[in-house]
């Protein structure tokens, strides 16, 4: 995962999590959206039902860790999203700030 990036300083700026790590993301946090400008109650139900819910912290997984040239953490992590009716989903695989995560009970 990181041939590419060389370490040149102790501590190394990314860790491998071997075997991932259960944590628990939320998702509003680690998916940037604009801010709310419209009255939620005024959506169609098809948006409501069959959007991506962002609203809660799911389960996941975190395989590595990387330093941001500011000082903040990335994670890589594997979570599932899913719609409004919980009938669709989506598996995502992305970094996400530090702030998104927390360990899972």
């Amino acid at each position: 995962m990181f041939e590419n990036w060389p370490v040149t300083f102790t501590p190394s700026p990314w860790r491998i999590i071997d075997p991932p790590r259960k944590v628990m993301v939320a998702a509003h946090l680690a998916i940037a959206t604009k801010s709310k400008h419209f009255r939620q109650d005024e959506l169609p139900m098809r948006v409501k039902l069959g959007g991506l819910r962002l609203a809660e912290n799911v389960p996941g997984w975190l395989h590595a860790w990387v330093l941001l040239a500011d000082g903040t953490w990335m994670g890589l992590c594997t979570f599932t999203l899913v719609t409004g009716d919980g009938h669709g989903q989506l598996q995502l695989h992305q970094w996400c700030p530090a702030h998104a995560l927390s360990p899972a009970e």
